[in-house]
């Protein structure tokens, strides 16, 4: 079962279990709160505590991140535990690209990790580590812009035989070629995980430096027509 109250979310709801999106009033609580449509999240950060900042965000739809100490801490999503298929996704601004940012994560050691990330190397990365150093990778300068809105989803099924069907990833719609580090992806996430934050993981410093609009996370690992259906909905919003 999918998310079966409050205003109908203009994508794909089945297996939908937590959503972050400043401009629903369903997500929004005022003030320096958020709540998706299951529990309470935090914004924290010198930038993100304001009234009269947060007011704007139904308005605009997104949230500016500073890139030092701006993040949002969603609390343990019981989705992702022990879990052998998921899919999150997200929209995401950066005004310069090949920077060392955090769009989302889960981590507790280097060996429990769940992030997606850019970094200095030009490369975005999509990890998913259950007792060893896994994860994809690829060069996103070749489908990102600078300054630009883009949708990403990491789509993870475990029960699939090798590590290209296991880990797939898409940017606005179409999937990417990733490439694969030496280390298996996973069949399933740990039975515990850290908190699940937004721009930011509990791990690393490397915040989020950009925009950030809607974040979802799937019970299930959504098909790719699915998840050019999620992109479709909302591109207009983001001026794509």
């Amino acid at each position: 079962m999918g998310v079966n109250r409050g205003p109908k979310y203009p994508g794909i709801e089945d297996g939908l279990v937590f959503c972050f999106d400043p401009k629903n009033r369903n997500c929004w609580n005022g003030g320096t709160n958020f709540t998706d449509l299951v529990k309470d999240v935090t914004l924290t950060g010198t930038n993100l505590d304001n009234d009269e900042f947060a007011s704007a965000l139904t308005t605009e739809g997104y949230v500016n991140f500073d890139g030092t100490d701006d993040y949002i801490n969603c609390g343990q999503i019981e989705a992702l535990k022990g879990a052998s298929s998921w899919t999150i996704s997200g929209w995401y601004k950066q005004p310069t690209l090949d920077q060392r940012n955090f769009m989302f994560g889960a981590t507790v050691n280097s060996t429990n990790w769940i992030s997606a990330e850019t970094w200095n190397d030009g490369q975005m990365y999509f990890e998913i580590r259950n007792g060893a150093s896994s994860y994809a990778q690829f060069d996103y300068s070749t489908v990102v812009t600078a300054d630009e809105w883009f949708h990403v989803a990491m789509v993870f099924d475990g029960t699939q035989a090798s590590d290209n069907d296991r880990l797939i990833a898409f940017i606005n719609g179409s999937q990417v070629s990733l490439n694969y580090s030496a280390a298996a992806i996973p069949t399933s996430t740990n039975a515990t995980i850290g908190d699940f934050y937004i721009g930011h993981t509990a791990t690393q410093s490397d915040e989020w430096a950009g925009g950030i609009g809607p974040v979802y996370i799937y019970n299930r690992n959504l098909l790719t027509s699915e998840i050019l259906t999620n992109y479709n909905n909302l591109k207009v919003r983001f001026g794509l």
